[in-house]
């Protein structure tokens, strides 16, 4: 019988594919739709550029939106060849790490010693293959909704660079993660004991910089009218010189 332990049996209920992926998915709906809702706004700043990045306009955004649902509802809702939920089947019902991390190297190994052989060869195939194809037209996605976010408000270099780079080092966590697991799963029944107690701790850092990665820019736009009134407020008290006398 498989014992997971206390961040086990907790990671059962705040570390759920449901709770992970519906919300990023819940941000990013709530801000198409108020971006869709001022398309007027839209073709007013279209106007007044002389021209804009394709990177940059709104249906591009939603473009990469669309590809991303579609990843998405084919990987998650269907068995399709490779998919998760076909891995989760070939592991006789198990969930993979990244559904329901483990934070210790004895509940790691005790997951991975449960799973059919055929079950990991699958698995080992899914963290190269649909685990690389569905977090990259998520980060095609993050990236432009930066851009698409940062463009719209005047923001500092820093600020536009930080939302840019947290994207960036999701995509890389994420692939760490497949790799580790890629590796446990190549290596047993050998043990790494190190790279096992990290797993856990490498998915939770995936998953906070997933909800970073969406947030800030949703709170951005949420409190787009603000920001720009006080931008405005600035640049018209930077224009008031007053006189003095020489």
């Amino acid at each position: 019988m498989i014992e997971y332990g206390y961040w086990g049996n907790i990671s059962t209920y705040i570390m759920t594919s449901a709770h992970f992926l519906y919300i990023p998915i819940i941000f990013s709906l709530g801000l198409l739709v108020g971006t869709l809702l001022r398309s007027s706004s839209d073709i007013s700043i279209q106007h007044s550029q002389k021209q804009t990045s394709i990177f940059l306009r709104g249906r591009t955004l939603f473009g990469s939106f669309l590809i991303f649902i579609a990843f998405f509802i084919g990987t998650h809702f269907f068995n399709v060849p490779g998919s998760s939920k076909a891995v989760s089947t070939a592991l006789h019902g198990a969930e993979i790490f990244d559904k329901s991390p483990s934070f210790t190297s004895g509940d790691v190994y005790s997951r991975i010693h449960s799973f059919p052989i055929d079950g990991i060869a699958l698995y080992k195939q899914f963290t190269y293959t649909i685990d690389i194809l569905f977090p990259l037209t998520l980060f095609a996605f993050l990236i432009l909704l930066s851009l698409y976010i940062t463009n719209r408000l005047l923001l500092p270099r820093r600020i536009k660079l930080t939302l840019l780079l947290i994207p960036i080092v999701w995509f890389v966590s994420d692939m760490v993660e497949n790799a580790t697991i890629y590796y446990l799963l190549s290596t047993f029944p050998s043990r790494h004991d190190v790279l096992a107690n990290m797993l856990g701790y490498l998915t939770i850092t995936k998953f906070s910089l997933l909800l970073l990665s969406i947030a800030i820019p949703t709170l951005l736009r949420v409190f787009e009218h603000d920001l720009k009134r006080k931008d405005h407020a600035y640049t018209l008290s930077e224009e008031i010189v007053p006189t003095t006398a020489t």
